[in-house]
């Protein structure tokens, strides 16, 4: 957890207690949790806004000058056999 081993952590809270109080502590920690939680809600509706308007050309299969209406695109069999 962002390099920071179960000393450091047990170090950060008891400061923490200490300067931020007990009563406000738990306060504190619940409005860190919902603004981490609307970053993260922010960052994948973002994520999926991009997702959604990419080129359908640009995966190979949404209809470029390679699709024929005929199915005969390129590689397909001629019609004479060769």
């Amino acid at each position: 957890m962002f390099g920071l081993g179960g000393g450091e952590i047990l170090l950060i809270v008891v400061f923490a207690l200490l300067f931020i109080g007990p009563r406000k502590l738990p306060e504190l920690a619940r409005g860190l949790g919902r603004s981490l939680r609307e970053f993260q809600n922010a960052k994948n509706e973002l994520s999926s806004d991009l997702g959604g308007d990419r080129d359908p050309d640009s995966d190979g299969g949404g209809g470029g000058d390679d699709a024929r209406a005929d199915g005969a695109g390129p590689g397909a069999e001629k019609e004479d056999g060769r």
